[in-house]
């Protein structure tokens, strides 16, 4: 078994954990509306925000009361009143009511259910335990706030369908866009909600606005989470958290010394230009994961094993890795030499990678270019589409 894992991978079920991926659309008609809809309003992004009371005065409330970071007092609303070059979401009264609704909704009717069963319901803590607006907290507000805010400028012709934009979020969440042809005319989408921009490239003297018709709402769930309410690979999971490692899924921490200058890639490029990289470095994982319905048919594995159960999959390990070796007991699940412990590494990259049906193989790689550089017609035909990243599974373990 190699230490690196090929993506091209037909079995395994791919978490792709933190980033939101929307759904994809597909146009069918051919002749496409692509008139102007760039408008300037000589405007800052705050200051437009407020003229127009009528669509966000309710956004421009939370933009009021979100906080800049733990040592400023300023708001977002003030942030964006200042020069800069940001990108702003901004969701529309009704959109911001429904979201308080329906948030407030999830969280009485689990203080309801709670009250009849509390270890069978427990409350969901959603932020929300009002229905009016003007109730949220400070802490919700800048939540809010931050999901859509971007300290960089994009205009919808950046947007591509399916992909993410390359900043993320004031808050660090990915936002994903996509596109589709109604009656003639393109219409873009943002999130995981796929949120329908009413109105775009609303442009000012400090960035862009993009008027949307539901509030963005990304997960905060980490990778830990994600896997505690996936039924389909409850094997899968019982073997992980016997190892521990489930502890090391909960972790969302920017790496505090992430040098962006030192890790940037260095080439000669035309006229002094350099590429792009990320302004910060946070801890994000991928993990490729057999479900339950592979476990359990004998003919997806080498020795024809029906893995029922998570001590089947420790039976199962011990084929792959050898025994347990001495020093380490036969339920030391967490020690790095326990074949258990050596399989479910193997199964965790400490890096996201997105699954893209139209990516390369069926799959997009994390350095892939969007405008089409590693395409056939300009890659040797030898060329291995295949990339290849290291897992937690140490190569000294072997």
């Amino acid at each position: 078994m190699k230490k690196a894992i090929s993506l091209n991978l037909k079995t395994w079920v791919l978490l792709s954990l933190t980033a939101f991926v929307g759904g994809t659309f597909i146009g069918c008609q051919e002749e496409v509306d692509q008139s102007n809809r760039f408008t300037f309003t000589g405007e800052v992004i705050a200051t437009h925000l407020e003229n127009n009371p009528d669509k966000y005065s309710h956004f421009t409330d939370i933009l009021s009361k979100a906080s800049i970071g733990v040592k400023s007092e300023g708001t977002l609303l003030k942030t964006l009143s200042t020069y800069g070059a940001y990108t702003c979401f901004a969701p529309t009264n009704e959109a911001v009511e429904k979201y308080v609704q329906d948030k407030y909704e999830i969280y009485k009717t689990s203080l309801e259910n709670n009250a009849i069963d509390p270890e069978k319901y427990p409350i969901i803590e959603t932020g929300v335990t009002s229905p009016e607006v003007s109730d949220l907290s400070v802490e919700k507000c800048t939540e809010i706030a931050r999901n859509h805010v971007i300290e960089d400028e994009f205009k919808t012709v950046d947007f591509s369908a399916g992909f993410s934009l390359p900043r993320t979020s004031m808050n660090y969440r990915t936002i994903v866009t996509n596109t589709d042809i109604v009656n003639n005319a393109r219409k873009y989408y943002v999130g995981i909600n796929n949120a329908e921009i009413l109105e775009s490239d609303i442009s000012t003297y400090n960035g862009t606005i993009h008027s949307i018709g539901e509030v963005l709402d990304p997960s905060t769930d980490n990778a830990a989470d994600i896997l505690n309410q996936s039924d389909g690979i409850s094997i899968f999971r019982e073997a992980l958290n016997k190892t521990g490692i489930d502890k090391l899924l909960a972790k969302f921490e920017l790496e505090k010394d992430y040098d962006k200058e030192m890790e940037s890639p260095k080439f000669d490029g035309q006229k002094g230009q350099i590429p792009t990289y990320p302004e910060t470095k946070n801890q994000g994982f991928t993990l490729l994961i057999e479900p339950n319905e592979v476990l359990l048919d004998p003919t997806k594995n080498a020795f024809g094993m029906t893995i029922a159960t998570w001590e089947d999959l420790v039976e199962f390990s011990k084929l792959v890795y050898g025994p347990v070796p001495a020093g380490v007991g036969e339920d030391e699940y967490n020690h790095p030499a326990h074949p258990l412990f050596k399989f479910i590494s193997y199964h965790i990259i400490d890096r996201q990678l997105d699954f893209v049906k139209n990516g390369v193989g069926g799959w997009i790689m994390e350095d892939y270019d969007h405008n089409g550089f590693k395409s056939e017609s300009n890659m040797d035909e030898n060329f291995d589409w295949s990339d290849y990243f290291e897992t937690y599974l140490p190569y000294d373990s072997w």
